[in-house]
């Protein structure tokens, strides 16, 4: 019987896995407007844990014959929406969160739909300036009373999660089985949002780069669960043994653009998909007391290491995708050749700063702009705004030390031009990102600073900074300390910065 009941299970899988690629093809990854209430125990799916049963009392229930509880229960394999018909109210209708009997709860809700009413009629008229702090306290407010970003799709994957656990509970015999299928749905969930919406952004070096916990994940969920171009077949999915089988690659909706600069190369629909993710990452953790009550104590590090290794790192996503669109969305090779293009040979001290810090500036101002249009269509968590201005001042960061390192010859009073410039830079832009201070602007002040270095503290700051480029460290000793030390010291220190790099 257990055996019967695994090859059904299985087959029941590979249907939802097909399913759920469909769902992940088709979806437009627009919000679907859940309450800022939601929660997964609102889903009909997840009615057989009973709030005020606690996880021990599953566990117990569990242990029953699953024989007896089929006679009980019925079919386990039936969706639990065709055995219960209760009304769900998870879906927010414009703000206002209907209740029959709850006059408190009706009374705190009219005064959310007040505050959503709020018209801003001196928006068009706002200054840019000024838009950044509308900006972010729009986000702020909008996601303290706004339900989490989901997908459909989001809502499906739940659904699945609580009809795999009503089967646990059921069929303990097979129990882990399904918990490890249980485990696919979010790795294909995960593989789908980075495929579509991270995969084909730039990374930062250093700065967004992803955990190698998450990178051994998702590895493993391409090498070992995704079928390769080479293996493709017209099935959705195919046994590539008795215990394993592989699924097809989803692809992204044709019907959603991710290459208008306009629209932050889809900023709106990466943010649903990546906070998605994060929120369904949530969810699986806030299950686990469950999933754990419903295992064999001897299948319990899977499910740990599963936890540790893919749930808890899902939302190092965020990063590379807010970051990535900021450097798509800055210019910032263009920036670079207008700064090629300064004379940092000077005898005079400057005091007007170089016409590309306007340019970059005015660059800052576009794109506040554009993260206010998108703002109008979606609210999104406080955290993301932070990020979304943090990747921009990051790009601009490294495009001012490629830029510094590009001079052929530099003087004291050119060093100086480039501190004002990066000042001028960092107070009008503290000013538009409302973010004060900018972040990692150290990374900037350091190596202006490092010119001035003797040839013993400069060697002692090269081995110190792995963060800069060995082009960026030659470029400092040629133009800084080099000019004033012998040839011999001098291509000592280049030495040293060619060892350093043999070591990366």
């Amino acid at each position: 019987m257990r055996q019967q009941s695994l090859n059904y299970f299985k087959n029941y899988h590979r249907a939802r896995l097909e399913e759920l690629k469909i769902f992940l093809e088709t979806e437009a990854w627009e919000v679907c407007p859940v309450r800022s209430t939601f929660s997964v125990h609102q889903l009909r799916e997840f009615r057989f844990i009973n709030s005020a049963m606690s996880a021990k009392t599953i566990s117990q229930e569990g242990n029953r014959s699953c024989f007896t509880q089929f006679s009980v229960d019925g079919n386990p394999f039936t969706p639990s929406d065709e055995i219960e018909e209760e009304v769900e109210e998870i879906i927010d209708h414009g703000g206002i969160e209907d209740t029959v009997s709850d006059d408190e709860h009706e009374e705190d809700n009219v005064k959310d739909d007040l505050k959503h009413a709020f018209v801003d009629e001196d928006e068009g008229k706002r200054p840019p300036l000024m838009q950044a702090r509308v900006f972010r306290q729009r986000m702020r407010s909008s996601s303290s009373t706004r339900g989490p970003l989901l997908a459909n799709t989001t809502l499906t994957v739940l659904r699945f999660f609580g009809h795999y656990m009503r089967m646990m509970n059921v069929l303990k015999p097979i129990a882990f089985d399904v918990l490890e299928c249980l485990s696919q749905l979010f790795d294909y969930y995960l593989f789908g949002v980075y495929d579509f919406f991270v995969k084909d952004l730039e990374y930062l070096p250093d700065n967004t780069q992803l955990s190698s916990k998450l990178l051994t994940s998702l590895k493993r969920i391409s090498e070992s669960f995704i079928i390769a171009s080479e293996e493709m077949t017209p099935m959705a999915s195919h046994s590539t043994t008795d215990d394993q089988f592989k699924v097809t690659k989803p692809w992204v909706n044709s019907a959603v653009s991710l290459t208008d600069g306009n629209t932050l190369f889809g900023l709106s629909c990466r943010m649903v998909a990546v906070e998605s993710l994060v929120h369904l990452a949530q969810q699986f953790e806030n299950l686990l007391p469950y999933m754990e009550c419903m295992i064999p104590e001897s299948k319990m590090s899977f499910l740990r290491q599963f936890v540790s290794q893919t749930v808890q790192t899902a939302p190092e996503l965020r990063k590379p995708a807010y970051h990535g669109i900021a450097i798509k969305a800055l210019p910032c090779d263009q920036i670079l050749q207008r700064m090629v293009t300064v004379k940092w040979d000077i005898r005079d001290i400057k005091s007007q700063h170089s016409s590309y810090v306007d340019s970059l500036v005015q660059e800052f101002v576009r794109y506040q702009g554009r993260l206010v249009a998108v703002e109008k269509s979606i609210k999104a968590p406080a955290e993301v705004p932070h990020m979304l201005w943090e990747g921009a001042v990051i790009a601009a960061n490294r495009v001012f030390v490629e830029g510094f390192s590009l001079a052929k010859k530099c003087t004291n009073e050119g060093r100086a031009l480039m501190q004002l410039d990066f000042q001028q830079y960092r107070t009008k832009v503290e000013k538009i990102s409302g973010i004060r201070p900018l972040p990692y602007h150290q990374y900037v002040e350091d190596y202006i600073k490092a010119y001035y270095l003797s040839e013993t503290d400069t060697e002692e700051w090269i081995r110190k900074h792995t963060e800069y480029s060995s082009k960026q460290l030659q470029s400092l000793v040629v133009t800084g300390v080099g000019s004033r030390i012998t040839k011999r010291s001098r291509q000592r220190l280049l030495t040293v910065i060619e060892e350093l790099e043999k070591r990366k």
